[in-house]
């Protein structure tokens, strides 16, 4: 396991892609439109997004982003009440997925060829805040069922009773690998004793490319599904409480004629909100059905960007809800993509209004 040393038999092509991920003029993501009662403002990371987003669960101004160059990706702590930032990792290689535990740790997963390939565990061992010293990153569990690798991979965090049959705090895996070849993993005890549930075995399997996963309000899990160019959103209900999905037991609740741009990543909120990104910049906001092995979302759009792949929509706190006027606190919506390329050096943050203007706002976050 190569944690740090990027520059192996692939250095040449790791160099090209860090050459190309630095640009004389950073690109900033922008909305461009807007829906009424929403406002958006940017968050600066003073370096270009790697893809990954995670809100700290316990402390609501501290966000978490991978940044940097491909394969030589690093965390970012962003303090959302004062605008800075710093980094609290080494290069760990190439973010596709990254999650806070409930003790705080982090979870990152690492899937390109010049490092890891492989679910990293951040802890914090001499409580200084970071996790930049030796021995604080390591291995969480190897590898299965992708060839050695998690390709591509997202990450989410099993919330307490949750409806799916996932033991609370459990580590869900989203992996990448084609053709029929995706899954979702879980992997229960992961700030202690971390193993497969089931053991050895997929908790979901059979799609093709990852685009996200959440929970519901009720404690379902909501796949994303990327067929390119198309995406679908399925809804996978544990009817008979087992440890994985069967047959009868998922259903499309976002069709691919919803998301005929694909689908990168969604996120979910306390009212029944289904948030998606997708190819072409557009963020769309679906309404969940009250059956979801039954029913169809019905959706509209909420964000254009300029984006030309918006590659991360992560909502800080999914119990919130995420509608205008709605009781405080709400939820916010977290984007990142790229504009062309390299990637965007800044993030997008989406609230809903909580006074009577119906004015859609743009502002810079300063």
């Amino acid at each position: 396991m190569k944690l740090f040393n990027i520059i192996t038999h692939s250095g040449i092509a790791a160099a090209v892609a860090f050459a190309m991920n630095q640009p004389a003029i950073a690109d900033t993501l922008e909305i461009t439109t807007l829906a009424p009662g929403y406002l958006a403002h940017s968050i600066e990371l003073g370096v270009g997004f790697g893809g990954a987003i995670a809100q700290h669960p316990a402390d609501e101004n501290i966000l978490y982003a991978s940044v940097g160059p491909y394969s030589m990706h690093s965390i970012l702590e962003v303090q959302l009440d004062t605008g800075t930032t710093r980094t609290v990792t080494p290069v760990v290689g190439n973010v596709g997925g990254l999650a806070v535990l409930a003790n705080g740790d982090l979870a990152i997963t690492d899937n390109d060829d010049f490092t890891s390939d492989t679910i990293l565990r951040a802890r914090d061992l001499n409580a200084d805040g970071d996790w930049l010293d030796a021995g604080e990153i390591t291995e969480l569990i190897a590898p299965i069922l992708t060839n050695g690798s998690f390709t591509g991979a997202q990450l989410t965090v099993a919330p307490a009773g949750n409806q799916a049959g996932i033991p609370a705090g459990s580590l869900l895996v989203q992996t990448a690998d084609g053709g029929t070849n995706s899954e979702i993993l879980v992997i229960q005890n992961p700030e202690s004793n971390p193993a497969y549930y089931p053991s050895g075995a997929a908790w979901f399997s059979g799609f093709n490319y990852n685009g996200g996963l959440a929970f519901t309000p009720e404690g379902h899990v909501v796949c994303g599904i990327s067929e390119f160019p198309a995406g679908r959103v399925a809804a996978l209900v544990n009817t008979n409480a087992d440890d994985n999905i069967d047959a009868g037991e998922f259903n499309d609740i976002v069709t691919t004629s919803q998301l005929t741009n694909s689908i990168s990543d969604l996120g979910t909120t306390g009212d029944g909100k289904l948030i998606t990104s997708e190819n072409g910049g557009t963020i769309r906001m679906f309404q969940l059905p009250d059956n979801l092995l039954a029913g169809t979302a019905t959706g509209t759009v909420l964000a254009e960007t300029n984006a030309g792949y918006v590659s991360s929509a992560r909502v800080d706190f999914p119990a919130r809800p995420f509608t205008r006027g709605a009781a405080s606190p709400l939820a916010t919506v977290y984007i990142g993509g790229f504009v062309t390329f390299p990637a965007a050096t800044n993030l997008l943050a989406i609230t809903p209004k909580t006074g009577p203007s119906s004015a859609a706002g743009w502002e810079l976050f300063d």
